[in-house]
């Protein structure tokens, strides 16, 4: 059998092709590039024909555009009618890009000297030139989402919908430390805990051409301030700190200001002069206990609120659709809505916290307890009269 070695050397050009063996995108490091190779062999029934192409070159590499180089290999056999002027024809095959299109090039090899016959086909891109594609390299745009498909950043396919599981209690929490909208120094007040704003976090989804916001997670921010002299209606005496200032000529007005949970005594009008800042703390404290719960039951109209906020789909990406959200002024609006409703429900919880011997007195007494009996024993130890304020000795 005759061996004959033709050499040919097909190099096409395009643009947009992103070859196996890329690590990196362009301009973020140093290109690493594997060739592709290809192999197939085919028979006539007389000879065989064996092709094997190599593609190198990519849009990150120093040959742009890409090039495909093939060599076919011509194994004539015998019995077939070879010799002067036979001709075996054959067909190979190459698909390349232009700016605008994707081609296929058909070329008839023939043995017996006869030029090569060679005839193209091409097709336009889908989503038109590149030049005038918005997507990235690899990205197709579609106009079925108004978005890229494919490439190095968009989804694989257009999405089909937002998928958005109802909130529930675990999706809420508070967070001290908010900036108080009303400060108490200066007033009556000896404690105030007010629920101050809200903070969502969401994710962003595209549903019908437009973008819609997704809750992820809710966030109560509120304050909590204390202070142990507050301007008292009538009283102009300062109130001082109880502890390691206990004598026979105070303690008994320390151990009544106590009971009385620092405020004006009712039987006599008598203005405070000692109490303790832990108590007016544990009063604050039950407050607390409110906030959550009153984020919690109102989960299903904080939601309402801010997801019925929308923006036109550009073709921007998740991340920028969230930014959009958080620079608008109807998603914020929507946030500042449910904030109100947070502080509406929460100001209902605690409506029965100040009830005579209820929640608020029963936490300041705890820690007022034990500060009793250590006024209590420090007296009968110094022999000092008994007091009205205090259990008898």
């Amino acid at each position: 059998m005759q061996k004959f070695i033709f050499l040919v050397l097909c190099t096409f050009f395009g643009k947009g092709l992103v070859a196996q063996g890329f690590g990196n995108e362009c301009g973020e490091g140093p290109t690493v590039y594997t060739p592709v190779s290809t192999s197939n062999s085919y028979s006539d029934g007389c000879n065989w024909y064996f092709t094997d192409c190599t593609t190198t070159g990519g849009p990150c590499s120093e040959v742009i555009p890409w090039q495909t180089q093939c060599t076919t290999t011509i194994s004539f056999g015998s019995g077939c009618g070879g010799g002067s002027g036979y001709d075996n024809p054959y067909t190979t095959t190459t698909t390349y890009e232009t700016d605008c299109d994707i081609c296929t090039e058909y070329t008839v090899h023939h043995t017996n000297g006869q030029p090569d016959d060679v005839t193209t086909s091409c097709s336009p891109k889908p989503g038109g030139c590149t030049s005038n594609n918005p997507c990235p390299s690899g990205g197709v745009f579609s106009t079925d989402c108004n978005m890229c498909i494919g490439g190095p950043a968009g989804p694989a396919a257009c999405p089909i919908g937002c998928i958005n599981p109802a909130l529930n209690s675990s999706d809420a929490s508070i967070l001290s430390g908010a900036t108080p909208s009303l400060n108490i120094i200066g007033t009556e007040k000896y404690g105030r805990t007010t629920a101050e704003d809200i903070i969502v976090t969401i994710s962003a989804c595209l549903e019908n051409n437009v973008w819609k916001p997704i809750i992820i997670s809710i966030t109560g921010h509120y304050a909590l301030q204390t202070q142990i002299n507050p301007s008292l209606p009538g009283c102009t005496t300062s109130i001082q700190q109880i502890g390691g200032n206990t004598n026979i000529d105070n303690f008994c007005k320390q151990a009544g200001d106590l009971r009385h949970l620092g405020a004006k005594w009712a039987s006599t009008g008598e203005c405070p002069l000692w109490y303790n800042i832990s108590a007016v703390q544990a009063h604050e404290e039950v407050h607390v206990t409110r906030l959550e719960p009153a984020l919690e039951q109102i989960l299903l109209q904080i939601e309402s609120l801010i997801e019925s906020v929308s923006i036109p789909n550009t073709g921007q990406t998740e991340a920028d659709a969230i930014l959009q959200f958080e620079a608008l002024n109807t998603f914020n609006e929507a946030i500042g809505n449910a904030t109100e409703l947070w502080k509406n429900k929460y100001y209902l919880l605690i409506l029965n916290d100040h009830d005579y011997n209820g929640p608020c007195d029963q936490a300041e007494m705890l820690i007022n307890g034990p500060l009793l009996i250590g006024i209590r024993n420090q007296a009968i130890t110094n022999g000092w009269p008994s007091c009205v304020w205090l259990p008898p000795y």
